[in-house]
């Protein structure tokens, strides 16, 4: 998983703290971290210019001349190939000597007669996406002459986490819940969220039905009046920064709530699903559903469907589907925020082969209340960008669902006797504050307040909170002490010497091993032995590839054994 550091200060403060010095101090609390790299470093080389004329190529009806100003005093003769370039622009420029990803040096060189002194950039010559029809044009009037990483607010290091370090850890799949564990760990404070959901209108509510436990919480939100217009470049830095592309405000919106609060969403066309509503249902065998990446699914009953008017448009916790595909020209949208019970999505996916950023998530058992909170950013962010939008009728909130915040009982003393050191109560109380498992006492005991966010999967048993005191006290700050213990032989039990003796006299006599092996068997050998189409129980997902099958007698896997062991 990749982590903005940029966007980390959206929600704490960073000041004072390198990238380095936060991957370490993760990496010995947290989430092992994998590595620090520097997000786009060819924007520290390239330059904001100023196309002061534009004139026609005099050999060449595609070819622009351009004079730009780059702050140095002089204006630069830059020939450009663009359909886009214009006078009057912000541009971005590659002076002779820079060097560009792939290794691609800019040097001063003729251009069908008229000499071209560096190079009007595209996102994908600056490594920053696959558009490359035109140069990037900058929004607004950054300073001419700066260089871009610096005018546009736009340096940045990427945090590479171990994905498996965090599967107990669903509060932390997303950048917010990343900056609450660096807040603990530095003592820092984290700034407040504006999640309140939006005024609405008086109109009819969308309606949901869900006739399947699997899903737990359903949220919709009708839209009016929004476009697929492009992202302001701080949005599409920090996308790009995460590895995902940029695409437009409704696509990258969506994919910034996911990856900021771990909530993932979803837009529809509202012009493209039924008036009658969403049902979520389980699919029929039989049943198929092309996603919106082009697969055509099959599924099978153990599936969970997004429907409208009975239709499948949506693999729940997956994938979107074609049919309900957001149209360029579309105004109307309806906005899902679900909550889905993690092992069907687990399973769907890994069946399907179609793991997505949002079945990554829903895997790890989701907060049902952060439902509502990825409505309100995602309402809010779009008002920001585009504020003539209406929500034109209440939200429809349903489903099955309850708070999973829960009290757990500490013991101070239990939590000196397990980690080996003297943490004073007082100091159990600051770390407990510190992650915002507010506490109080009880006699002999803390009451400690588990929130949502840390009560699905993680925070469940008092050696769960032994752990996070422990890793926040730091374990290196635990005094290293003798190992000292007793040492007593085991007990002997008769009836096991009795088995071995008897295995050891009856194979004594015959020369007999035993043999102990896995009780699945290579497909290769059965067919060798013709017996692989007779009847076998069938591994789905097999321990060992082309070993899919339980064996019906002993016999193959000792042949297997006799292959192996003379080849030895």
């Amino acid at each position: 998983m990749l982590i903005s550091y940029r966007w980390l200060a959206r929600h704490v403060d960073l000041s004072g703290i390198s990238a380095q010095e936060l991957a370490s101090q993760l990496s010995l609390s947290t989430a092992e971290v994998e590595g620090v790299h520097e997000f786009a470093p060819a924007l520290r080389e390239v330059t904001v210019g100023h196309v002061v004329e534009r004139a026609k190529h005099p050999d060449a009806d595609k070819l622009s001349v351009c004079r730009v100003d780059v702050g140095t005093g002089e204006l630069l003769t830059i020939v450009c190939g663009a359909p886009n370039v214009a006078q009057g622009q912000r541009v971005v420029v590659a002076t002779p000597g820079t060097v560009l990803p792939g290794d691609r040096k800019i040097k001063q060189s003729k251009i069908r007669g008229v000499e071209s002194q560096g190079m009007i950039c595209s996102l994908r010559e600056l490594g920053l996406g696959e558009e490359h029809e035109g140069i990037w044009t900058l929004v607004g009037t950054p300073r001419v002459g700066e260089k871009v990483a610096r005018a546009l607010d736009m340096e940045d290091w990427v945090l590479e986490i171990d994905n498996k370090s965090l599967t107990h850890r669903p509060d932390c799949w997303g950048h917010r819940g990343l900056a609450l564990e660096i807040a603990a760990i530095f003592r820092r404070e984290s700034s407040p969220l504006e999640l309140e959901l939006p005024s609405t209108g008086d109109g009819v509510p969308f309606p949901v039905s869900i006739a399947s436990p699997a899903c737990t919480r359903y949220l919709a939100l009708p839209i009016d009046g929004a476009r697929a217009a492009p992202s302001p470049d701080w949005l599409r830095a920090l996308l790009l920064a995460v590895g995902q592309r940029p695409c437009d405000q409704l696509v990258d919106i969506s994919n910034f709530v996911m990856l900021d609060l771990g909530q993932p969403n979803h837009v529809f066309d509202r012009h493209r699903l039924s008036a009658r509503g969403i049902g979520v249902r389980a699919a029929r065998a039989g049943e198929t559903l092309q996603t919106l990446d082009g697969t055509l699914a099959s599924l099978i009953p153990a599936d969970l469907l997004i429907c409208s008017d009975d239709e499948p448009v949506a693999l729940a916790g997956v994938m979107g589907g074609e049919r309900s595909k957001v149209a360029g020209d579309t105004s109307a949208l309806l906005l899902e925020v679900a909550n889905f019970q993690p092992a069907g999505v687990r399973r769907t996916a890994m069946r399907l082969g179609l793991r997505s950023d949002a079945s990554a998530r829903f895997e790890k058992s989701l907060d049902p209340l952060r439902v509502r909170d990825g409505a309100a950013l995602f309402a809010r962010l779009l008002r920001e960008l585009q504020p003539e939008v209406r929500f034109p009728a209440p939200i429809t909130d349903v489903g099955n669902w309850r708070d999973p915040a829960r009290t757990l009982e500490l013991r101070p003393a239990r939590v000196r006797s397990v980690l080996g050191c003297e943490i004073p109560d007082a100091g159990i109380l600051d770390i407990l504050a510190r992650l915002q498992l507010p506490a109080r006492r009880h006699g002999e005991v803390f009451e400690v307040s588990i929130p949502a966010a840390r009560a699905t999967k993680d925070l469940t048993i008092e050696v769960d909170l032994i752990e996070e005191v422990g890793r926040i006290h730091r374990y290196g700050s635990i005094p290293e002490r003798a190992l000292v213990g007793t040492i007593v032989p085991p007990v002997r039990d008769e009836r096991r010497w009795l088995v071995r003796r008897i295995k050891d006299r009856l194979a004594g006599g015959a020369r007999f091993h035993e043999a102990l092996g896995y009780s699945f068997q290579a497909d290769e050998l059965l067919t060798k032995l013709g017996i692989a189409d007779l009847p076998h129980v069938e591994l789905i997902n097999p321990v060992v590839e082309n070993e899919t099958r339980i064996r019906r007698s002993i016999a193959p896997s000792l042949i297997a054994r006799i292959e192996r062991n003379r080849r030895a």
